[in-house]
């Protein structure tokens, strides 16, 4: 993975870039055959079950509390989108265990029944820093049901892991169900959670 603030530092020299809204870099997610195996070890390691545990532990907490912004796990819950934030701690990650995070997650949609539709990573000059978004997009597996509608269980996902100057900050994990009333209902959210966030 590139250094994105060095790229962006020397594409720029600190003068400014196009629109935030505007990425100045785009490419596919391409995992070396060294981050592949970096993965493996870590998923085989107990800082993994720590991990796991402690988000299982933060994701129980913010359900129960007020649900501020700057929460370690924040709930997101409206009628056009279910999903949550986590935020970085040290404590539990190191960078580059939260980009295995990050891809364990992808791993536990694939779970569901949902196909990787593509990953993907973007790079922008922000005013104070250079930000990445690295996404992973994943579209269920259509089936049609016996009314002959397609089954989209809990719509398209979507998870991004944020990083300011390649400092990982937080991922993202969304839903975001069809309306269209070729799809079925959407089905609910708690079982996503329930598959992502097990600790076993």
């Amino acid at each position: 993975m590139p250094k994105w603030n060095d790229i962006l530092r020397n594409l720029f020299g600190g003068k400014p870039g196009p629109p935030d809204n505007q990425p100045l870099l785009h490419e596919m997610i391409e995992r070396s055959e060294t981050e592949q195996a970096a993965f493996l070890r870590w998923v085989g390691s107990p800082r993994y079950r720590n991990a796991l545990e402690a988000v299982y532990e933060a994701f129980h907490l913010g359900r129960n509390g007020e649900n501020l912004l700057g929460d370690v796990f924040y709930h997101i819950d409206n009628p056009s989108t279910k999903g949550f934030m986590l935020h970085y701690r040290e404590e539990w990650f190191t960078p580059g265990e939260f980009t295995h995070y990050f891809d364990h997650l992808k791993e536990r949609v694939h779970s569901l029944g949902y196909k990787l539709y593509t990953s993907d990573v973007r790079g922008y000059a922000r005013k104070e820093h250079a930000e990445t978004i690295e996404r992973h997009y994943l579209k269920p597996a259509w089936r049609l049901t016996d009314g002959q509608k397609q089954e989209q269980r809990f719509g398209n996902i979507t998870i991004t892991l944020h990083r300011n100057n390649d400092h990982p900050t937080f991922i993202k994990l969304l839903c975001h169900p069809y309306a269209d009333r070729q799809f079925t209902e959407a089905e609910d959210f708690e079982e996503v959670l329930g598959t992502v966030l097990v600790t076993g």
